[in-house]
């Protein structure tokens, strides 16, 4: 069941990635490479977002990735 949750939240962060890729021309952003920078962290910042957002939604909590035992 954790492998399942979590191959849900990568699929969701894949579809993601895979949209976000069409949408934006980075060689016409060559001439600002700031704006470029920029619109790199949010993009990747939204599929982070998605990810945690995904796995909270299917019932994880910050414990989950804890090592348990000794």
């Amino acid at each position: 069941m954790f492998l399942l949750k979590l191959a849900i939240a990568v699929s969701v962060m894949g579809a993601l990635s895979w949209y976000s890729a069409g949408q934006f021309n980075w060689a016409a952003m060559q001439a600002t490479p700031w704006l470029r920078a920029l619109t790199l962290v949010c993009i990747v910042g939204a599929r982070a977002a998605a990810y945690f957002a995904v796995l909270f939604a299917l019932g994880f909590r910050v414990g989950d990735f804890k090592r348990r035992g000794k």
